[in-house]
Formats: C-alpha cells, sequence, structure tokens
C-alpha cells in the first residue's frame, strides 16, 4: 500500500472530499436544509424519552442533534461531507476485506454517487444517511467478530433493530445473511480444499 501508485490514488481521494466540502460550502448551503426543517434539539430527559418510544428513534436523536450545526455554514457543510467520507471509508474497507482488487475505490464510489444526488434534494431526510452509515459500520463490525462471539453480537440485534428501525435494520440483517452464506462458505470451502490438497 506503500506504492507511489497508492499514494497518488488516495491523494486523488482527498481532493475528491476537499471538493466535496467546497461544493456543499459555497453552492449547497446547508443552512437552507437546516431553515426548512428547523430540527429542535433539547437536552433534556423528556425530550429524550420521546425517541425511546420507537423503532429507529436512537437514530434520529443522534441525527437531530447534528442537525442543529446545519445552521452553520461551515459545521453543516463539514457534517455532510463526514457523512460522505465515513460512507466511502466503511465500504472500502468492506471491499478489501471481500478482494475486490484494483477496483476496490471505484465500486466505494458508487454508492456515494447514488448517495450525493438523494443528498442534493433539500426535502432528503439526512436521517436516512445516517442510519444507513450505522448499518454499515454494524455490518463491518459483524464481519470483523470471531465466529464465537457472534452470539453475543446476534443478541445485540435487539437494540440495533431499536436504534435503526424497520427497513434500515431489514437492510443490515441481509447484508449479515448474504456475507454467511455468500463469503463464509466460499472462505470455508478454501480452506477446506487447501487442507486436502
Amino acid at each position: 500500500m506503500n506504492h507511489p501508485i497508492f499514494r497518488q490514488v488516495y491523494l486523488y481521494v482527498v481532493f475528491f472530499f476537499a471538493g466535496l466540502f467546497f461544493y456543499y460550502f459555497y453552492f449547497y448551503n446547508p443552512a437552507l436544509y437546516y431553515h426548512l426543517y428547523q430540527p429542535i434539539f433539547l437536552f433534556d430527559r423528556t425530550f429524550f424519552q420521546d425517541f425511546l418510544v420507537y423503532p429507529g428513534g436512537m437514530a434520529e436523536w443522534l441525527t437531530d442533534y447534528f442537525l442543529q450545526f446545519l445552521s452553520l455554514r461551515f459545521w453543516g457543510a463539514l457534517i455532510v461531507v463526514s457523512i460522505f467520507i465515513f460512507i466511502f471509508i466503511v465500504i472500502s474497507q468492506l471491499l478489501k476485506k471481500f478482494n475486490s482488487g484494483k477496483f476496490i475505490l471505484i465500486l466505494a464510489f458508487l454508492p456515494l454517487g447514488f448517495l450525493f444526488i438523494l443528498v442534493n434534494q433539500y426535502n432528503f431526510p439526512v436521517v436516512v444517511a445516517v442510519k444507513y452509515l450505522i448499518a454499515l459500520v454494524l455490518f463491518s463490525g459483524y464481519t470483523r467478530t470471531e465466529k464465537y462471539l457472534k452470539v453475543i453480537y446476534i443478541l445485540g440485534n435487539i437494540v440495533f433493530y431499536l436504534f435503526l428501525g424497520g427497513w434500515v435494520f431489514l437492510f443490515y440483517i441481509l447484508l449479515c445473511i448474504l456475507y454467511e452464506l455468500l463469503y463464509r462458505k466460499n472462505y470455508m470451502n478454501k480452506i477446506s480444499a487447501g487442507v486436502h490438497a
């Protein structure tokens, strides 16, 4: 990974996200999103408890905390770009695990293009992007968890469901199932083939 070509590619990635920040700071203006939704966030027990009564409420509470900073142009642009950066990092790390070779960066950028189109609509709920980021982080953790610890992770699904809510939790579960059915099965077959060789 210390090869000059890799360093040059990652330099382009840095320039890309710097350009993205420039775009959101000067052209998109997240403050307009804030004024459209006027998200209210209170450091209050009653306010917090209102988000505990339905699945996905915790992720919405967390998102509302950050949305209040969208009223400030710099911090708003930084928050939006940070979502892109974290999604890119998690996806690229997952692709490295699945041996996607030289196409890792290209494949990691594909979801960002789709997200870019959605986020540029001022009526797009940012909480959706935050929930999918959390789901990807949880899935990344699942792929790194040792087999004997997976039981603890599975028991944690109750909390994950309450945190994420229905559809995004289903997305996370489907990723875990596909991982077990496709990647894990192929990995175990390669190991057994190596033993018998």
